[in-house]
C-alpha cells in the first residue's frame, strides 16, 4: 500500500481499525494479512484519514488511518418484521474460481436497540505466477532468486461477527479463520511450498452514557487473541523445512470524557492502556521467543468555535511504551478552519504520528534458522509530521476539495538482506545484522477529490493525486559494497527517488440507475511513473508508465428482496507490469475477472 509518495514494508505506519478496534500485528510489521479484513457484505462505510493521526489514535497511525465501520441491525431491518430480516449472498468469480458466501441477520427493536450477525465463507483457486527479484546480475539472475507468487490463493476461510447495541452499551465480537499459500516460502522449482494459517478472535465492550446535556463518558474494554502458523514443506515427502508459530494475547482499555458547550468549545480528555503477551516458536529447532508489551497514554483535544467563521483545534498526546521498544512520545496536533461562506471553507492542519515496530524490528527478536537476521539499535520509533492546506466547497449537488501536503517521515527501517559478518551465535546458530534504520523521507504533492450528483439517478466522482518523494542520504543504501540483493520496498534510485510508488494516481467513476430495477456502475483507475529496481551493484532501474484499468458492474433489483449482479474487473484485459515488493516484477496477474453475485432478503 502506498500513501503520499511512500510504500513501507508490510504496511508499517498504517493503522487499521474495525469499528475503532485496532488490528495491527505487534509481532510482524504493521497490518500483514488482508484476509482479516471483513468482506464488503458487512461493511457500512470506510473512513480514511490521509497522513498521520497519532494524537488521538496512538501508535501505528504514522502514515494513514483506515477505519472500517460495519453494518448494524438497522441496516437490514427497520422494525417491520417481528423476527427481523435475513440476507444471503453468493458471489462467484470465474478467473480465480472464487466462492464467497455470506449469511446475515438483522433485527431492530427500537432506535436504541438492534442486533446484527453475519457468517462468511470464502475459498478460491488463484493461479500461480512468478515474482522476480533484482540481483547483482540483473532482474532474472540468479535463478534461485525467483519465487512464485500466489498470495491471492486462499484456503477455505471463515468469519463470524456479532454486533449488539442496547442504548448506551455496545458489544462486538469477531472470529476469523483464514489460510493461503505463502509465496516467499515457495521457490519457482516447486520442490517445496509454503502455507500460512491464522485465526483471530477479538471482542470489545463499549459503555457511553450521556451524563448531562454537556457531558458524555465513553469506556471501551477490548480483548484480542491471535495465532498464526507459517510452514514450508517438501512436496516429495511432506517434511517441514522451516516455519514459525506466532501467538499474541492482548487486553486494552480506553476511557474518554467529553464536555460540549454549544457554539463555544468542546473538550476531550482520554486515558489509554494496553497489555500484550507474545510468543514465537521457530521450526525445526523449536526455538522459543516471547515477551510482554505495554503502552500507556493520556491525551486531550480542545475545539474553540466562539470566533465568527473560525474553528481552532489543539490536541496533545503523551504515550509511553515498554516491551518490544522503550520509548516516550509527545504528539501534538493543530488545526484551523475558516468558513469563507456556507459553502466554502479553508483548512490548515498539522499532525504527528509514530510507529512502534513489531518484534521483528526489536532487540528482542533473534530468529532460530541460519541466515536470518538480528536487529540492533532500532529503539527510535518511526515518526512523521505533516502540513496540510485544504480548500473545500460543498452544496446540495457538488462536493470538491483540493489539498496541498508536505510530509516528513524519519527513522524508516527496511530489510536489506544479510549485512556484514556474523556478529554472534544464538543457540548455536549464526546471528547477522539485517534490519537497520535507514533514514528520513520527505514528500510533497497535491490531492483533488470531487463528487457531483446530477439527479437521483446519476452521480459521478473522481480524484487525482500527485506525490513527489525523496530520501535523505541514508545507510546502507548509499554504500553499494554492503549488499548484493535489495529486498522489499524501501529502496531508491540514484536520484534518491523511491521505487515502486507511482507519481500520479487517478480514479473516475459513475453510478447510473437506468430504471428503478436496473443499476449500472463504471470505475476507471490508473497510475503512471513508478521506478523499479532491475539490477543491483551497480544499481539499474526501469520506469513504468501509464497503467489503466476499467471495472463495470450491473445490478438488477426485484421488489427489494432479490438482487442479481454481474461485474467485470479490468474489463479490457489490459496487460500489467506490476512493480514487485521484492524490488523487481510480478508477472502478468491481474487480468480480466468476471463474476456474478446473487443476493436474497427475507
Amino acid at each position: 500500500m502506498t500513501n503520499r509518495g511512500l510504500i513501507t514494508d508490510n504496511n508499517t505506519g498504517y493503522l487499521y481499525l474495525i469499528d475503532g478496534h485496532p488490528l495491527t500485528d505487534i509481532i510482524n510489521i504493521g497490518y500483514y494479512e488482508p484476509y482479516r479484513l471483513p468482506l464488503l457484505e458487512k461493511v457500512k462505510r470506510i473512513e480514511i484519514v490521509r497522513g498521520p493521526g497519532s494524537t488521538l489514535w496512538g501508535s501505528d497511525a504514522s502514515m494513514a488511518i483506515i477505519n472500517i465501520i460495519t453494518k448494524d441491525g438497522a441496516s437490514l431491518d427497520q422494525g417491520e418484521k417481528k423476527i427481523g430480516k435475513f440476507k444471503m449472498t453468493y458471489n462467484y468469480e470465474y478467473a480465480f474460481k472464487q466462492h464467497i458466501l455470506d449469511i446475515s441477520y438483522g433485527k431492530k427493536w427500537s432506535e436504541a436497540q438492534n442486533i446484527y450477525f453475519s457468517f462468511n465463507y470464502a475459498n478460491n483457486e488463484a493461479p500461480w505466477t512468478n515474482g522476480r527479484i533484482a540481483g547483482p546480475e540483473g532482474l532474472y539472475q540468479p535463478k534461485n532468486l525467483w519465487f512464485t507468487m500466489n498470495k491471492w490463493d486462499y484456503e477455505p476461510s471463515y468469519d463470524i461477527f456479532l454486533k449488539y447495541r442496547n442504548d448506551d452499551i455496545l458489544i462486538e465480537a469477531n472470529y476469523n479463520n483464514y489460510g493461503f499459500m505463502e509465496p516467499f516460502y515457495t521457490p519457482i522449482s516447486h520442490k517445496s511450498d509454503g502455507t500460512l494459517l491464522g485465526d483471530r478472535f477479538w471482542t470489545e465492550l463499549s459503555y457511553s452514557p450521556q451524563i448531562t446535556d454537556n457531558i458524555k463518558l465513553e469506556i471501551n474494554i477490548r480483548g484480542d487473541i491471535y495465532g498464526r502458523t507459517l510452514k514450508q514443506r517438501k512436496i516429495k515427502d511432506g517434511s517441514i523445512i522451516r516455519g514459525e508459530i506466532n501467538e499474541v494475547k492482548t487486553l486494552g482499555m480506553e476511557a474518554l470524557f467529553r464536555y460540549n458547550q454549544p457554539d463555544m468549545f468542546n473538550v476531550l480528555f482520554g486515558v489509554f492502556s494496553n497489555y500484550s503477551k507474545w510468543k514465537r516458536t521457530f521450526f525445526p529447532k523449536n526455538n522459543n521467543l516471547g515477551g510482554n508489551d505495554k503502552n500507556y497514554a493520556v491525551f486531550t483535544e480542545g475545539e474553540y468555535s466562539a470566533i465568527n467563521n473560525l474553528i481552532l483545534i489543539l490536541g496533545m498526546r503523551w504515550e509511553s511504551n515498554q516491551g518490544r521498544v522503550k520509548t516516550q512520545n509527545l504528539l501534538p496536533r493543530f488545526s484551523a478552519i475558516y468558513n469563507v461562506s456556507q459553502r466554502l471553507s479553508v483548512k490548515y492542519a498539522y499532525n504527528t504520528g509514530y510507529v512502534r515496530f513489531g518484534t521483528s524490528f526489536s532487540d528482542a527478536y533473534i530468529p532460530g534458522p541460519p541466515g536470518k537476521y538480528y536487529t540492533k539499535n532500532i529503539a527510535d520509533p518511526q515518526e512523521s509530521r505533516s502540513h496540510d492546506l485544504q480548500l473545500n466547497y460543498r452544496n446540495n449537488t457538488l462536493y470538491a476539495s483540493a489539498t496541498i501536503f508536505l510530509n516528513k517521515i524519519s527513522s524508516i527501517p527496511a530489510y536489506v538482506g544479510k549485512l556484514g559478518p556474523e556478529i554472534g551465535r544464538y543457540n548455536g546458530l549464526p546471528v547477522y545484522y539485517g534490519i537497520l534504520g535507514v533514514g528520513n523521507f520527505n514528500t510533497f504533492g497535491f490531492e483533488l477529490d470531487s463528487k457531483f450528483i446530477f439527479s437521483n439517478r446519476l452521480n459521478v466522482y473522481g480524484n487525482f493525486s500527485y506525490q513527489h518523494g525523496r530520501w535523505e542520504k541514508r545507510y546502507p543504501f548509499d554504500d553499494p559494497g554492503k549488499f548484493d540483493l535489495v529486498e522489499h520496498t524501501n529502496n531508491s534510485t540514484t536520484e534518491l527517488e523511491p521505487t515502486v510508488v507511482p507519481t500520479y494516481i487517478w480514479n473516475l467513476g459513475m453510478n447510473y440507475s437506468l430504471l428503478k430495477t436496473l443499476q449500472f456502475s463504471i470505475h476507471y483507475n490508473g497510475w503512471s511513473r513508478a521506478h523499479v529496481v532491475i539490477k543491483t551493484n551497480p544499481k539499474g532501474f526501469e520506469t513504468v508508465y501509464l497503467q489503466n484499468y476499467v471495472d463495470v458492474n450491473i445490478n438488477y433489483i426485484h421488489r427489494n428482496w432479490l438482487k442479481f449482479s454481474i461485474y467485470s474487473k479490468n474489463i479490457f484485459d489490459n496487460p500489467q507490469s506490476l512493480p514487485n515488493i521484492k524490488s523487481g516484477y510480478i508477472d502478468q496477474y491481474f487480468r480480466r475477472q468476471i463474476g456474478v453475485k446473487l443476493e436474497v432478503r427475507f
